[in-house]
């Protein structure tokens, strides 16, 4: 299944997009690990999926975060971060012990 979407280079132009790298785990990986023993940190969405769990750590003060987009010349890309920073966190997928990581 992931082989036939890198044939012919389809999965890497998809890739380009905003929010690639999710949609791809959602279509391509998930469907497979769903079912298995797996856990994921997740501080938007973690009641969305089995075995999601808060970050153990806050998120660094310039707000880029794992799977952040950089240009070509490895400069962080802001309007994605801007996104993160328009909206607050859930309650529940912040650390019990640090309600106050309204960003992860």
């Amino acid at each position: 299944m992931i082989f036939s979407a890198l044939k012919g280079g389809v999965l890497y132009k998809s890739m380009s997009k905003y929010g690639a790298d999710t949609s791809f785990l959602l279509k391509e990986i998930w469907p497979t690990v769903k079912d298995e023993d797996q856990m994921s940190h997740d501080a938007y969405h973690c009641k969305r999926f089995l075995n999601t769990f808060p970050w153990p750590t806050q998120r660094d003060k310039n707000y880029q975060h794992f799977g952040q987009v950089f240009d070509a010349n490895n400069e962080p890309i802001y309007r994605h971060i801007k996104k993160i920073l328009n909206v607050s966190n859930p309650i529940k997928c912040r650390p019990k012990e640090h309600p106050d990581w309204i960003h992860g």
